[in-house]
């Protein structure tokens, strides 16, 4: 039970014990339902809004549930945008923010000058064009990263990053009084002596008080543990507070790091980390949340676990949406072949309520090739755009962007099926279905097909039970669709092409051909998320090959 309990992505830990009861009888009645053997799949969780609720929490929840789905969606932008591009070497860890003026900065650290690593920033007005990078540290015996911004309500930006050495560490501020133009140190937050210590400054507002998370796992901390702190400080004007603990390692028997934090719509505050108390994967995303944004002392709890244990997912960011839901970002390689931050991508996910414990399947921004990655990400909410920002390796060495907007603006022609091509012979964006049941994973039943650069996937089913491609759409806009897709079959398998809106399913049966050809309908959709799916249909055939998958809205 507890390896299946571990694959569950939106873990339900805080409904409270009957719920959890539920959960847990869920898990065990999908232990049972004949999923591969390898990998051990465990059905992704997601409300039944149809179903009678069984207590009285239960109801509440699904009503709740049932509200944020009628929310407007988050509609993505086609174009990846190139922020920074180093001539050589690299650049990791974007960070946002948007300046009183409606500037838009981008920090990163880079050692493409050579040595130890740098922290800049680039600017732009239009979130689209980017200018040449200003430096912020200069400490050249010193390596500087994790940089993160703030604006004072006199104009001055605050810039903190973190500043090492091998047996020194530091939080450090620089501090700009010209809109970002120039820099200067301002201040140092927290420092230690030894081979650890603290990282990953993250600043925001509590009341009218700037307050600043980072990691501890210096010795004097944390001993010989291995686990790490995650502290905080206040900013009185002139200087920094003693720290206090959001959330201490040595209790949660974890090394909870890179803490993220912000303020919901009703007041709280809320945190994600990334975590290492899951049994089986080096690290797991976790969040909790905050009635004042001083007192942490609510547990964590599970948010993204891999679904195959050895594998990791970490790095997270958080946002609190304008309609009550959480973003959240992380890097994973869940889906690659291969382990580590090297074969890891970001992933971002979305709340389908308030509380966060219940998550979208989550989507992939920046689509990777095998042994390439796009790491140590951001989200940013910045003139009515949800901005995604990555460091990425792919095609280039460089900062990437990757924006949607709040509002609906799907272009006329613009496919939102993400994926739909399988460019990197991968099915990065969609999930795993069968009989029924979504399951988080790499599917397991394919090979690719490569003609004329193009690369076709064909599903092959074995189980004699329906089978197919899941994707959940983040937002559409409404109007009117084509929905299409290219297939064929060499045995006579049939398959079904589904739009699904809430409660509502559009559906799309065809008898594919021995060649391929382009089958396509006209759906009418609503304004917010969806979800399309491709079923071979159990019974059918074994063989179904499909490409080009796409659901564009009409011209």
């Amino acid at each position: 039970m507890d390896s299946q309990h571990a694959a569950i992505k939106a873990n339900v830990l805080s409904l409270g014990a009957r719920l959890l009861l539920l959960a847990l009888l869920c898990l065990a009645l999908c232990a049972c339902s004949g999923a591969p053997d390898k990998p051990e799949l465990t059905p992704a969780p997601s409300p039944d809004l149809a179903q009678e609720p069984l207590f009285e929490e239960d109801a509440v929840m699904a009503l709740e549930i049932k509200n944020m789905q009628t929310q407007p969606g988050i509609y993505f932008e086609p174009d990846t945008i190139t922020a920074y591009a180093p001539s050589r070497g690299g650049a990791w860890y974007p960070r946002l923010y948007g300046l009183a003026d409606g500037t838009l900065l981008c920090g990163f650290d880079s050692n493409e000058g050579g040595g130890q690593g740098v922290c800049q920033v680039v600017r732009s007005s239009d979130g689209i064009n980017w200018s040449a990078p200003v430096k912020i540290s200069d400490w050249p015996e010193l390596g500087c990263a994790n940089t993160n911004f703030i604006q004072l309500k006199d104009g001055t930006i605050l810039a903190a990053y973190r500043a090492n050495s091998d047996e020194y560490t530091s939080i450090r501020v620089s501090a700009s009084v010209d809109n970002g133009y120039t820099w200067k140190h301002h201040s140092i937050i927290a420092e230690e002596i030894g081979s650890r210590g603290v990282y990953e400054p993250h600043f925001g507002w509590i009341g009218d008080t700037v307050a600043v998370f980072y990691a501890n796992d210096s010795l004097n901390v944390v001993n010989e543990s291995m686990e790490q702190n995650i502290e905080y400080k206040l900013f009185d004007g002139e200087g920094w507070s003693e720290k206090s603990i959001a959330s201490d390692g040595t209790k949660t028997h974890s090394r909870d790091g890179m803490p993220v934090w912000d303020q919901t719509i009703d007041g709280r505050y809320c945190m994600a980390v990334e975590a290492t108390n899951e049994s089986g994967y080096p690290f797991v995303i976790q969040m909790k949340f905050s009635p004042d944004g001083l007192d942490w002392s609510e547990p964590l709890r599970n948010i993204y676990v891999p679904y195959q244990k050895g594998k990791k997912a970490g790095a997270p960011y958080l946002l609190a949406l304008p309609d009550g839901r959480l973003a959240v970002s992380l890097q994973t390689d869940d889906d690659a072949a291969k382990t580590g931050d090297g074969a890891s991508y970001m992933k971002v996910m979305f709340s389908l309520d308030s509380d966060g414990l219940w998550w979208s399947q989550p989507t992939v921004p920046f689509l990777m090739p095998e042994n390439a990655c796009a790491n140590w990400n951001a989200l940013y909410l910045h003139d009515g755009y949800l901005y995604m920002a990555t460091s990425a390796n792919y095609p280039k060495p460089g900062i990437f962007l990757r924006r949607a907007s709040l509002a609906p603006k799907t272009a006329p022609g613009q496919n939102v099926v993400t994926n739909g091509q399988f460019v990197f012979k991968n099915t990065q964006n969609w999930e795993f279905a069968m009989d029924g049941k979504v399951y988080h994973g790499e599917f397991p039943a394919k090979q690719f097909e490569s003609k004329a650069g193009n690369h076709a996937l064909t599903i092959i089913n074995n189980k004699g039970v329906d089978i197919g491609l899941v994707q959940d759409i983040p937002g559409v806009e409404k109007g009117s669709y084509i929905l299409s897709a290219k297939l064929s079959s060499e045995d006579g398998a049939k398959c079904s092409l589904r739009v699904k809106q809430g409660e509502e399913t559009l559906e799309f049966e065809i008898s594919p051909s021995k060649d391929q050809k382009e089958y396509q309908t006209q759906v009418s959709l609503q304004s917010g998320p969806a979800e399309i799916s491709l079923v071979m249909l159990g019974g059918t055939g074994r063989l179904l090959t499909v490409d080009d998958i796409a659901l564009a809205k009409e011209q």
